[in-house]
């Protein structure tokens, strides 16, 4: 599981905290929440990782099975949700988050409530069964093309001065 955003309130991480906490007091410890950011954490299930250069993104996508964002605020469409299906990362998103219009429920993530058992269902679901997550990874790579800024700009050239 991988969250990109800062340590806080407002983008998520301590709601997102607060339902793994629950699934792993659950008795469920095989899951890793991959953090970017460097903190001191006393969770055994948070690997910190230094914080990512746009240059090092593939490699971070690399290792993550799923992306979480949890904000807690309202968002505006940004991109990270956008780049984790570019790679084939399902994404897990709250109603927040501008890119939910982006996720097809249960194809290649999902769009969630703000509400903590429904985070938990999910993430337990993709907990104790991962194959989900493959499913969605294939489904991304065979009906997602998500199209580079250099396509985009070439669609719109063709289109504007051909």
């Amino acid at each position: 599981i991988g969250y990109l955003g800062p340590i806080d309130i407002h983008k998520g991480y301590y709601f997102a905290i607060d339902v793994l906490n629950k699934i792993y007091e659950l008795g469920f410890h095989n899951f890793k929440l991959h953090v970017y950011k460097e903190f001191d954490n006393n969770l055994p299930y948070i690997v910190n990782h230094h914080p990512y250069k746009y240059e090092d993104l593939h490699e971070v996508m690399d290792t993550l099975d799923v992306l979480i964002m949890p904000s807690q605020g309202y968002e505006t469409f940004g991109f990270t949700v956008l780049e984790a299906l570019s790679f084939g990362v399902p994404a897990i998103v709250n109603e927040n988050v501008g890119a939910k219009d982006l996720i097809e429920n249960g194809k290649n993530g999902y769009s969630l409530s703000n509400s903590k058992e429904e985070w938990e269902s999910v993430l337990l679901k993709i907990i104790q069964h991962p194959y989900v997550l493959i499913s969605m990874n294939k489904y991304i790579v065979e009906n997602q093309h998500i199209i580079t800024f250099d396509e985009h700009a070439s669609e719109i050239e063709k289109f504007f001065y051909s």
